[in-house]
């Protein structure tokens, strides 16, 4: 039993480190360079846009500047994504989930605000496009190994408006 439960798990890891090294290395989106209208202290991170009715442009992210994005336990990162709404109705009310993705499973991660309302998120920023930001905080609970993260902005019918997911690596602080 203890076999199978192990090569359960690894064929797991290397289906994970597969699909990261060809959605990120060769077949994913490289949106790097930041809205003309924002000056960004680091370049927009290489992601992987999942589909959804906005555009993701770009995506800045405190604790990195290159994917996979490295992520101490205990840290609060902040995030910072750039769309454009593709003229989509925007509802006074989107919801952010974001999710870890390790070794397949979906682990919830705890960000803030939760809930953008009105005209204080997502920001204006001109003919670019739209920004909202956020702070993900990484919890020590969390495994150090190499995964995803992936983020969606839900709008009041709970339909997925935003999604992006960009490969990261949890490590000790």
């Amino acid at each position: 039993m203890k076999c199978k439960v192990g090569f359960t798990i690894l064929l797991g890891l290397l289906l994970t480190v597969q699909t990261l090294r060809f959605n990120f290395t060769s077949g994913g989106h490289n949106r790097s360079s930041p809205p003309a209208n924002r000056r960004a202290p680091k370049l927009g991170l290489v992601f992987e846009d999942c589909g959804a009715r906005f555009d993701v442009t770009a995506i800045w992210l405190s604790s990195c500047s290159s994917v996979p994005c490295v992520m101490p336990h205990n840290a609060n990162v902040s995030v910072s994504v750039a769309f454009r709404t593709n003229g989509a109705l925007i509802t006074p009310t989107l919801r952010h989930e974001a999710y870890f993705i390790i070794l397949a499973a979906r682990i919830k991660a705890t960000i803030s605000p939760t809930t953008c309302e009105a005209s204080l998120c997502p920001l204006v920023t001109g003919t670019d496009g739209m920004m909202f930001h956020a702070s993900l905080h990484i919890s020590p609970k969390l495994p150090t190994l190499l995964g995803k993260l992936r983020w969606e902005l839900r709008n009041e019918a709970n339909e997925v408006v935003l999604c992006y997911q960009l490969p990261v690596r949890i490590s000790v602080r």
